[in-house]
């Protein structure tokens, strides 16, 4: 996961290749030429795999994106709660959100188009793991024991779906975390805590931690494999 944390042109497609494994059809390739070159790529390259690498929020294809109050709306929250809109102009434009009501205000997320995709990759990635472990309201010291073998990325946290969003890679492993008591940052008494193994056995450092912590936890009745630690 070293590419989410130095990101360069390759860094979605290396990603996508670490957690899912090699691609397994040709790209499909837009002659349209319609739209910012990271959302046209967005599209080309996770068209390389035959399985849905987003289910949660919906990214539109560049044809799709519509104006908004002086935005373009690329992404939809899967509720349309929430939405993603990028400047009308640039060749990475910058990205920003809002809730999906009238008259709220679009705000700056601190990222240009390609590392926001990559970071709604990681995300989808997380929420697409077939058996991740999921506490809903995890003490700080169970939270930071959770995180003990990831890094927090570089990047500023998301108002979505709740202030203080963040997200975390490891050695096969992802996870994020948002507070859900107290201020939106690390001093928060409780947090939602999502992490999930590229093999479930990675997990299973988590056993460590009171079964209380976790409200899903998935089946590690098996013996233990190469763990969770190792570098990012």
């Amino acid at each position: 996961m070293r590419t989410l944390f130095d990101a360069g042109p390759d860094a979605l497609e290396l990603f996508l290749t670490a957690w899912y494994g090699e691609p397994d059809r040709e790209p499909e390739v837009s002659a349209s030429g319609i739209g910012p070159p990271p959302l046209r790529g967005f599209f080309e390259v996770t068209s390389r795999w035959s399985r849905p690498l987003t289910t949660h929020n919906h990214v539109l294809t560049p044809e799709r994106v519509r104006a908004e109050d002086g935005r373009r709306v690329f992404c939809v929250e899967n509720q349309s709660v929430w939405v993603w809109g990028m400047e009308e102009a640039g060749e990475d434009p910058a990205v920003y959100d809002r809730l999906n009501e009238a008259g709220e205000e679009w705000l700056p997320t601190g990222v240009p188009l390609s590392t926001f995709l990559l970071h709604l990759a990681v995300f989808e990635a997380i929420m697409g793991a077939p058996e991740p472990a999921i506490a809903c309201s995890a003490g700080r010291a169970e939270r930071d024991a959770a995180l003990e073998p990831l890094r927090a990325l570089p990047m500023p946290a998301w108002r979505w779906p709740g202030p203080g969003q963040r997200l975390y890679a490891g050695e096969g492993l992802l996870a994020f975390t948002r507070p859900t008591t107290g201020p939106d940052d690390g001093a928060a008494s409780e947090h939602e805590v999502w992490i999930a193994a590229r093999e479930p056995d990675r997990l299973h450092y988590l056993t460590a931690l009171p079964a209380s912590t976790w409200d899903v936890f998935p089946d590690l009745s098996g013996p233990p494999g190469r763990g969770a630690g190792g570098s990012v």
